[in-house]
């Protein structure tokens, strides 16, 4: 797209150019009512004629004016995606890439997490520029005590010292009702739709319950989708990992919606990076002529 061409496109997308036509429409409605009707007769209609038009083109406006901002963060929201592929990309080359991999596992370890890390912290940028508010990202981990009792842990946030990391307990149980959130998170959904817990205003959330002390102080609103793989139709083998969170203090930002899509897309990359960097995935190629590299 040339100068002139982003030029138009800007001002066409502007706000203040749909809200200068709405209002530019108004006016001239107005106008034509006035000279074609109510001077002649004086009529009321005429009168109500404008008062809904002009309802009409005020809600149009409305409607184009969020539209157009939904759009412009999806916009701004891509180079977040980039960098989390360019982390991913750059971490598995650095570690894998050659005749000598990294078989250190605590230096693996260690990778995985200040990558997942950084993950965290754009995917909260993501979240903030959507919303307008900021917003937390986190990675829980499940694990299994020697009574089989799933519990989930905070494996990394994009918020470093967080304060509710500073309270007990340290891990919450899961499948026991004493945690709605991941409990129906943890579900699994035969209809093709994603597995996931949302809540736009939590205190208003019918049957919630929570193992944090004083939750309240810092989340009023989350989804949460599980980082996980249920197989496929060669191998039926579920493979849950953990759970991928976004929360906000704010109340009713987050939709059921793309909001939703978007963390799943998210959580799914979260798996593969973590069972590639587990060893969960292996690959081995032969090669087969000399142009092979």
């Amino acid at each position: 797209m040339n100068l002139p061409s982003k030029t138009a496109h800007k001002i066409a997308t502007s706000p203040w150019t749909v809200l200068i036509a709405s209002v530019g429409s108004i006016v001239g409605l107005g106008v034509l009512i006035n000279d074609r009707f109510f001077q002649t007769s004086g009529a009321v209609g005429p009168i109500f004629l404008f008062i809904v038009v002009t309802i009409f083109y005020v809600v149009v406006s409305m409607c184009s004016l969020r539209i157009l901002a939904v759009n412009r963060k999806l916009q701004e929201i891509a180079g977040s995606f980039r960098e989390i592929n360019s982390i991913y990309r750059d971490r598995l080359f650095e570690l894998f890439f050659g005749d000598q991999p990294e078989i250190n596992r605590k230096n693996v370890v260690s990778i995985e997490k200040d990558t997942i890390t950084s993950v965290c912290q754009r995917i909260s940028q993501i979240y903030s520029k959507l919303i307008g508010k900021d917003c937390v990202a986190t990675v829980k981990l499940l694990t299994k005590d020697s009574n089989g009792t799933l519990y989930v842990t905070t494996y990394t946030r994009s918020e470093n010292d967080c304060m509710r990391d500073k309270s007990k307990p340290k891990r919450f149980e899961v499948n026991t009702g004493q945690n709605t959130a991941f409990d129906q998170a943890l579900m699994t959904d035969t209809t093709g739709n994603i597995t996931h817990f949302y809540s736009g205003d939590l205190r208003k959330h019918k049957h919630y319950f929570n193992q944090r002390p004083c939750w309240e102080k810092f989340y009023q609103s989350a989804i949460i989708v599980p980082i996980r793989c249920l197989g496929v139709e060669s191998k039926k083998h579920r493979d849950d990992i953990g759970f991928l969170c976004i929360d906000t203090k704010s109340r009713n930002r987050l939709n059921n919606n793309h909001h939703v899509v978007i963390l799943a897309v998210l959580s799914d990359q979260i798996y593969n990076f973590m069972s590639l960097m587990r060893g969960k995935y292996s690959v081995v190629v032969k090669e087969t002529g000399s142009n092979v590299k």
